[in-house]
């Protein structure tokens, strides 16, 4: 009597969790024991219609691709069977696969080029980038009130106000994050200017997927205002006005 083909392991080239927008080919590389001549390997992502590896003396080899997957908070199912040579059908292995969307804060806030995914060092990172918001506030700079009006005259408002968000996150489940960011405000003949830098990290995996784990940043402010005959100033002496804080989404 025939022995049923059986599975003995089964790994991806690339393991772990991904985002939507990958497209990279995933490689399978199994280990068979036909009991027998090699037959071939049958399998399907989520029930669906099945795909063919012709088998060798030692296993199969197949591939699937990433943008196949769709994307959500529960895995899609990759089941795999061996059948023999003679159609004999052993136990399916299933692996589950994790392809995550991107939370709604950064869906809003990326453009169409904002993320970008590569391979790189055995793992596929997605890269992030974009500006918020788009376009900046201020972007033409404070308006001009005429000379001739009393104590306004000259530059008044807002400078030109944006915060650039970049990340990388990597296929095993960490990622980083950096903000940098500039604003200010100018009057009175006068004018305060800002920057604002942070750093914090990512977690990628289940539950939750991509989720914001936590950082800091610090919001520094230059400049003097003038006001009548008071004068408010800041940096007066030379040292900067630095507000550090953490944050968390």
């Amino acid at each position: 009597m025939d022995q049923k083909p059986a599975i003995i392991f089964a790994q991806r080239q690339f393991p772990g969790f991904f985002l939507k927008g990958a497209s990279q080919q995933n490689r399978y590389d199994a280990k068979v024991d036909w009991h027998g001549s090699p037959g071939q390997l049958v399998f399907r992502i989520n029930g669906g219609s099945p795909s063919y590896a012709r088998g060798n003396g030692t296993g199969a080899t197949f591939t699937l691709t990433m943008s196949d997957f769709p994307a959500g908070l529960t895995p899609s199912t990759v089941t795999v069977t061996p059948v023999s040579a003679s159609g004999l059908e052993g136990d399916p292995w299933i692996d589950k696969v994790f392809v995550f969307p991107f939370p709604d804060w950064l869906e809003r806030s990326l453009g169409p080029d904002g993320a970008k995914v590569s391979f790189e060092n055995g793992e596929i990172v997605t890269t992030l980038g974009f500006d918020f918001p788009t376009p900046h506030l201020a972007a033409e700079g404070p308006i001009d009130i005429p000379s001739f009006i009393p104590l306004l005259g000259g530059k008044f408002g807002l400078t030109e106000t944006y915060a650039s968000l970049e990340g990388r996150i990597h296929s095993t489940g960490l990622g980083e994050i950096s903000i940098s960011g500039a604003t200010g405000f100018a009057a009175l003949g006068q004018g305060m200017s800002g920057k604002i830098e942070g750093t914090g990290s990512f977690r990628l995996g289940p539950p939750g997927g991509l989720v914001f784990a936590g950082g800091s940043a610090s919001l520094t402010l230059e400049g003097t205002l003038l006001q009548a005959d008071r004068t408010s100033r800041c940096n007066r002496h030379g040292d900067r006005v630095q507000l550090a804080m953490p944050f968390d989404l």
